[in-house]
């Protein structure tokens, strides 16, 4: 979903020691501290795992860690009233997604003070002359304005190099989205920006504000400036807007729906002091209030607007336009000079204008003169890097969200995890860790997660060739054992993948005659339509059981079912051949079928039916085959130096998996740093020392963690170590190939 560039933070080669005189019962939140991460400047690195995402327990958080860090907002719906400021360098604040972690904002108590009102209309996030900030993966929804006082800002930047706001939504904040001010420099990019225009303020409703400071003769092409990329715009006044010595790179965006005005606008030197910009008579504007320095428009598709007078509109500054697409509107740009500012030269080409929109225009000759511009690129332009270096430099990749289910009689569940997709721009990946709250629990790239019934964030963290660090998360839902019911939104339990053959059995109850359902097998991918599917076995609406073959349904021989009965289902698959069996009560009904749409894995079972329909209910789900499971490197010690192939999706214990020997020898590694409480040899493997897991036994003394994540001594898998892997120099595991 996905800077991963906010952290940039090394590993030392020997364990460190963190200790912190926090009292783990009274804390305002619980921290979960999974490695000490050394920076440059030797700042521990933290990750913590706020109990809420108010503005209390979230400055608290903040206050709390040293820099560089991370901060994990659990999915909920949260009340912020307040700013929550971000005050030091490189710390990230991710959620679980825009639509899982939702910080919001009520309208005020009627009657309620300056002072309350304050905190009402002050952004939800504030960083000041900071560096490296990162904002993911929540949205934020304040309420419906009464007035023009009642105006907020999602996010706000003032002076801060290097920030990345991703992943996240605004909704009804009045002001701006994301306002920046200052000598600021970032990218905001995949968020979604929507009905920030609000008819009771009648102004202001941008998507992003941009401020500078003066103008400084910055060429085109270069990182000073606030990059907009790969978002949607729906119900802005302005998408973008800038002022007072801005530079902005608007680009790869949707912008629809824009209401009142031009969805894209710069301004001219409009501000005081004394006297106001006017034309008449004319002078020199303040070059210590100037308007916009510049902006570059380009690669965005406008169109489908509810103010269709102009897409663009520059009042002043220099720009470049060009290859955007679009529609609706009675002129595509036009250019406007009203202040002594200049407006241009704006070069424009290559643009998509769909009939009957007029390319350009000019309006306005404050001053004698009006706007310039050429149909032509500049000869000397070339476009800062796409997409920004902080987005793809490192890409950190948790995969999808979850919903698993333990086995019977269980209240544990297993859950597959993999990294591969992550990827670093240049050289590999030194390093994985896997974090769930309240403890680290994995070093590999790929591994077996034991979680207990109920909701998880999971966080992964991965160390690119230079040292940085990125991170990403996804949420796993872990439901009690029992049947999986249909339902029109693809009803689903994920399951260790299989990359090869594999079988998988259940019982399955039509609830009803004559439905429109099916059970679905596909890969580990957020399904969302019939053909994210590769298998399907329907109950169609003439009462008889068909297969998914290539594009169309069949059967071998038709197999009726009734509403109430149990039938015993086995579907047997080849992922490389893309061929599938299904048999219903030994009955073959499918031989040799082929996937309706080629997946590399098989890690997920669906269920679906039509609205209105009573649907169907799998139970007794089981697996063969050979299935995915930890790099062979992060097996438990007793399987050191061997690799492992899955039986079943239970694994109850080590001892169950059909282990064949790889004939390669793994590397011990030797420990050559005292262990904790100065323990003279290694802990037992049922002991949870020198893993960087335990858990203090006082809560009244200081305590420490051996750990350097993704580990240097060992790897924590739950509660399980591994001391047989081999490290880098930097003592990172080294990642499996």
């Amino acid at each position: 979903m996905q800077t991963r560039t906010a952290s940039r933070a090394w590993i030392p080669a020997r364990p460190v020691e963190y200790t912190t005189h926090m009292k783990r019962s009274s804390a305002p939140y619980r921290i979960a501290i999974a490695a000490t991460l050394f920076a440059h400047s030797a700042h521990p690195q933290s990750v913590v795992f706020a109990p809420t995402g108010t503005q209390a327990d979230l400055q608290a958080a903040i206050e709390a860690v040293e820099s560089p860090a991370v901060i994990v907002i659990p999915p909920g719906k949260w009340q912020v009233v307040g700013s929550i400021n971000l005050t030091k360098d490189a710390i990230t604040i991710i959620g679980a997604g825009m639509d899982k972690t939702r910080l919001h904002r009520d309208a005020p108590p009627p009657n309620a003070d300056v002072a309350t009102l304050t905190q009402y209309r002050a952004p939800f996030f504030r960083s000041k002359a900071t560096s490296s900030v990162r904002l993911s993966s929540f949205g934020i929804t304040s309420w419906q304005a009464a007035s023009l006082e009642d105006r907020e800002v999602g996010i706000s930047f003032s002076n801060v190099s290097d920030f990345r706001v991703d992943q996240c939504s605004f909704r009804f904040t009045g002001n701006s989205g994301v306002m920046v001010g200052g000598e600021s420099r970032g990218v905001i990019n995949n968020c979604t920006f929507r009905d920030i225009y609000e008819a009771s303020i009648g102004n202001y409703g941008y998507g992003v504000s941009v401020y500078g400071t003066v103008h400084t003769g910055e060429p085109y092409g270069t990182e000073r400036a606030t990059f907009i990329e790969d978002s949607l715009f729906e119900g802005c006044r302005h998408a973008v807007a800038s002022n007072r010595g801005a530079r902005y790179v608007f680009r790869h965006n949707t912008v629809k729906h824009n209401t009142v005005s031009h969805a894209i606008d710069t301004h001219g030197a409009e501000y005081p002091p004394s006297p106001k910009p006017t034309c008449n008579p004319c002078y020199d504007p303040d070059p210590d209030n100037p308007g916009t320095e510049w902006a570059i428009v380009h690669d965005n598709v406008i169109d489908d607007p509810d103010y269709s007078g102009s897409a663009i509109t520059l009042r002043g500054g220099k720009g470049l336009v060009y290859q955007n697409t679009i529609r609706g509107y009675t002129r595509a740009i036009q250019l406007s000079k009203q202040t002594p500012q200049a407006t241009g030269p704006i070069h424009i080409w290559d643009n998509d204008i769909i009939d009957p929109t007029q390319l350009v225009t000019g309006v306005g000759t404050c001053c004698g003169s009006g706007p310039t511009w050429e149909l032509t690129k500049p000869s000397t332009y070339n476009p800062y890097p796409y997409p920004h270096p902080l987005t793809d430099h490192l890409v950190a990749h948790a995969g999808p969200d979850q919903r698993v289910m333990p086995p019977p009689q269980s209240k544990v569940a297993q859950v597959f995890v993999d990294a591969s997709a992550s990827k670093a721009k240049k050289g590999n990946i030194q390093g994985f860790g896997w974090f769930t709250s309240p403890q680290p629990s994995s070093s590999c790239s790929r591994d077996l997660l034991e979680l207990p019934i109920g909701s998880h964030v999971v966080l992964l963290a991965v160390r690119g060739p230079t040292g940085s660090i990125e991170v990403d998360t996804f949420t796993v839902d872990v439901l009690p054992p029992g049947p999986l019911a249909s339902s029109s939104q693809w009803n689903n339990l994920f399951f260790p993948p299989f990359p090869k053959q594999g079988t998988i059995v259940f019982d399955l109850v039509a609830h009803s005659n004559n439905l429109d359902a099916y059970v679905g097998l596909t890969g580990r991918i957020p399904v969302q339509s019939h053909g994210d599917h590769a298998m399907q076995l329907r109950l169609n609406s003439q009462g008889t059981f068909d297969v998914r073959n290539a594009e169309v349904y069949e059967a071998l021989a038709p197999i009726p079912y009734e509403s109430g009965k149990t039938y015993h289902i086995a579907i047997d698959f080849d992922v490389a051949t893309r061929r599938y069996d299904v048999s219903v009560d030994g009955k073959p009904i499918a031989t040799q079928f082929s996937f309706r749409t080629p997946q590399a894995l098989i890690g997920q079972i669906t269920a679906w039916h039509v609205d209105g329909s009573a649907g169907v209910e799998i139970k007794d789900l089981a697996y063969s085959g050979q299935q995915l499971g930890p790099d062979p490197a992060c097996q438990d010690p007793v399987d050191a130096g061997v690799d492992a192939t899955i039986p079943d999706a239970q694994l109850p214990s080590d001892a169950e998996r059909d282990v064949a020997k790889d004939g390669v020898s793994d590397h011990a590694v030797e420990a050559t740093t005292p262990m904790p409480n100065d323990a003279a040899t290694p802990p037992s493997a049922d002991s949870q020392e020198g893993c960087g897991c335990r858990v203090p036994q006082s809560h009244n003394q200081p305590y420490s963690l051996w750990l350097i994540v993704f580990g240097a001594l060992c790897g924590c898998r739950g509660l399980r170590r591994n001391t047989h892997r081999k490290t880098d120099d930097h003592g990172w595991f080294e990642p499996t190939p």
